[in-house]
């Protein structure tokens, strides 16, 4: 008897918890969520402030979109203000303006063609207007006179130049990004043996955190006589995602401009 009560019981039991005739049960198995993709280490790199330029000129990462970047540079006896805007997550507009030895004026914009996740290459093109102010006697052109002589010309040098450059993240976290560039330009001025001229540089921006270092060798020819000119840059930048500080050399190795002078920069993201 006992027996049977218990087999009643237990069948009584799991028809409680049985479910209805025609429906299926639930599996209760918690379900993981999905996993979110890491960003790329190039859009990473393109967040530190800066990222879109060497010393002197650019790499193929561009501001993210929405940003404004507003930067200033003293480099070769120049003070530079810049103004870089994303325009979109590939597109970047760059006004700049600055005065000191030379007064220039320029306007730019860089498109990303393409991209990896480790590596990005764009297209910059730019209009520029260069002014030198030379003093000059009563006289003629050769005979130079001290500053604050009302006898003065100004040399104006038009130029419109296209590029390519070329970034990539050398290891896994982009701790080093190497860019190479490549510019024509067709120069509208005087005392000049061509209208058109080239431009190649290549630059590595190296480090992690706070701090990182940056080496830049650019060459070109002389627009007066042809002679081909090169230039070295070698700097550091400490900051975060919204400011950073630069501080450097540049060091020439043409007649004119050889030698070492610091160079300096403040970079600021809103």
């Amino acid at each position: 008897m006992r027996a049977v009560l218990c087999g009643v019981l237990g069948f009584a039991s799991s028809a409680a918890y049985a479910e209805p005739p025609g429906e299926t049960p639930v599996n209760e198995t918690p379900v993981a969520p999905p996993a979110v993709a890491a960003p790329d280490p190039i859009a990473v790199a393109a967040e530190q402030p800066l990222a879109e330029r060497a010393i002197a000129l650019g790499t193929a990462l561009t501001v993210p979109s929405g940003t404004v970047e507003v930067s200033s540079r003293y480099i070769l006896g120049v003070g530079v203000v810049d103004a870089s805007i994303g325009v979109g997550r590939t597109t970047e507009v760059w006004l700049e303006a600055g005065g000191g030895a030379v007064a220039t004026q320029a306007i730019g914009v860089k498109q990303v063609l393409a991209r990896g996740a480790r590596w990005q290459l764009a297209l910059e093109g730019s209009v520029r207007r260069v002014v030198i102010a030379n003093q000059v006697a009563p006289g003629g052109l050769d005979m130079p006179v001290p500053q604050g002589n009302p006898a003065q010309i100004s040399d104006v040098t038009d130029v419109f130049s296209v590029g390519v450059i070329g970034s990539a993240c050398i290891d896994a976290g982009c701790h080093v990004l190497a860019s190479v560039a490549g510019n024509v330009a067709a120069v509208n001025g005087p005392y000049l043996t061509s209208n058109t001229m080239w431009l190649g540089a290549a630059s590595v921006i190296a480090g992690s955190g706070h701090w990182h270092g940056v080496v830049e060798v650019m060459a070109m020819p002389n627009p007066g006589d042809g002679t081909i000119e090169s230039m070295m840059f070698v700097g550091g930048r400490l900051g975060g995602r919204r400011l950073a500080v630069e501080l450097g050399v540049t060091i020439g190795t043409d007649d004119q401009d050889s030698g070492i002078t610091p160079t300096a920069g403040l970079a600021a993201r809103l």
